[in-house]
């Protein structure tokens, strides 16, 4: 989750509401039952535990919803908000380990669908079933079975679960949505709106009646009879998740293996005309006088350097273990090359691209059309996430320096563009990752594979608004 001020602003304003929530529902409230509530909270935090990420990853789905509910229907929604904070609170901060600002929204949003879904349930004819916290004597008993026997909670008890369920799903969507900038409605229905998942949450808040049964009869040891069911529920909705990655993860291996089938016959095809193109460059050359302008034989040794670099290049995308060879090179003259032939596209016509070379780099083993490879595909990146933006001065710097302690090189690529939120520098490198409408997800990720196959690492650095920084480190020996 990025902290941008969308997202500052809705978390803020989800905390007030809160915050209103619960002063206003204890004000509700005669007298605190501290034990019931913390009996009540520390069954919902083991509740908790079971959890599991959404479809996407960016959300979460809790079985604790089927408590927090039975919670609401036995003491009421004012003494609830305290049990659904508490344990969601505790839940996130000391088992699930979440940074503070997840744990302080999550809080937040319990309290609040809590509230939202009590405060339905008693405006569409629901009553409190347990108002008192002994329920052992046979009068308590007797009376709690004649209230839940009653027809009428009926309507009470699906509207206050669909009302908690859509309250807490489309509140963490809502967080979502903003952080990365994207639509509610369809955040929602990749998140928590496909049918299997659907018929998981209804298994869940139709389960809640009859925790409320059970421990209207036999109090607490009821409870723990339910936690088998949601078990249940929680593996079932686990395979699927697994089920829908591992299917997905199929799809996108056919989709690249026919793309690679695709970049074969292109490769032969682009082989065909470089050759020519290749042909006439050797022609300039060997035609071009002796005494002629040395600026023609400048560019023609140029066009055939490069043609060359392609023609390799192209082989590399159709055989890439094969064409991976290293030679004795310096990183600083790689760079050169690289900023040489990019410095003029268009996408860099109102952007500066600073070159600091540090002398000291010496030279090392490299395939240095894979290095030129990668930070081209870096240069690019950093060009096109400035395009259409208002950034005034856009600049990138590509800086090297040499580490003697561990015979290294460091390459840095840094621009003041746009950044990312957190979620997307995680993933970024990952095949078929891409937030480029018509992008394809390989340059990163193939620019990682040509690191790693070089021994080194990238990673980068970014926040919204603050620019980013890829470093690369590559050791100097094979």
């Amino acid at each position: 989750m990025s902290l941008n001020r969308n997202v500052q602003a809705y978390i803020g304003l989800i905390v007030a509401l809160a915050g209103i929530s619960l002063v206003f529902g204890s004000l509700q409230i005669r007298a605190f039952e501290w034990q019931n509530l913390t009996l009540w909270s520390t069954v919902c935090v083991v509740a908790e535990l079971l959890w599991l990420n959404t479809l996407t990853g960016q959300g979460t789905v809790s079985m604790a919803s089927t408590f927090n509910l039975a919670i609401i229907f036995l003491i009421g929604w004012e003494k609830s908000l305290w049990v659904a904070g508490a344990s969601t609170l505790f839940a996130n901060l000391a088992i699930q380990k979440k940074e503070w600002y997840k744990a302080l929204f999550n809080t937040a949003q319990s309290v609040l669908s809590t509230a939202i879904a009590g405060i339905l349930f008693l405006a569409t004819g629901g009553l409190t079933l347990l108002p008192n916290a002994d329920s052992s004597g046979p009068h308590q008993i007797a009376a709690f079975l004649s209230r839940f026997n009653d027809a009428r909670l009926i309507i009470p008890f699906l509207t206050c679960g669909l009302a908690y369920h859509f309250a807490n799903t489309f509140l963490v969507s809502g967080v979502i949505s903003l952080a990365a900038k994207g639509k509610l409605l369809p955040t929602w229905r990749q998140n928590y709106g496909y049918s299997e998942e659907i018929v998981s949450s209804l298994a869940l808040i139709f389960l809640s009646p009859l925790v409320v049964l059970s421990f209207g009869a036999v109090s607490f040891l009821g409870i723990v009879l339910f936690f088998v069911p949601l078990l249940f529920v929680r593996d079932a909705s686990r395979r699927y998740l697994e089920l829908m990655r591992t299917q997905d993860a199929m799809i996108k291996a056919a989709s690249l293996a026919g793309r690679g089938e695709m970049a074969a016959q292109m490769a032969h095809e682009l082989n065909n005309y470089l050759a020519a193109i290749s042909a006439r460059a050797q022609m300039i050359l060997m035609y071009h006088p002796i005494d002629g302008d040395p600026r023609v034989r400048k560019c023609g040794e140029i066009i055939y350097e490069n043609i060359t670099k392609m023609r390799r290049l192209v082989d590399e995308m159709v055989r890439p273990a094969a064409s991976h060879v290293r030679r004795t090179v310096n990183l600083n003259s790689v760079v050169e090359q690289a900023v040489d032939l990019s410095r003029f596209h268009e996408r860099f016509d109102d952007i500066s691209i600073d070159v600091v070379l540090d002398p000291a780099v010496p030279p090392g083993q490299f395939d240095d059309m894979q290095i030129q490879q990668v930070i081209m595909n870096l240069l690019k990146n950093a060009g096109e996430a400035m395009l259409g933006t208002d950034i005034p001065a856009k600049r990138v710097e590509v800086r090297t320096s040499y580490d003697p302690e561990r015979n290294q090189v460091i390459l840095t690529v840094t621009d003041n563009g746009p950044g990312m939120p957190i979620e997307v520098a995680a993933r970024i490198f990952k095949s078929s990752f891409t937030t480029k409408a018509d992008g394809h997800g390989l340059g990163l990720a193939t620019s990682n594979k040509i690191i790693q196959g070089h021994d080194g690492r990238i990673v980068v650095e970014s926040r919204p608004g603050a620019g980013a920084t890829f470093t690369i480190t590559l050791p100097l020996a094979a």
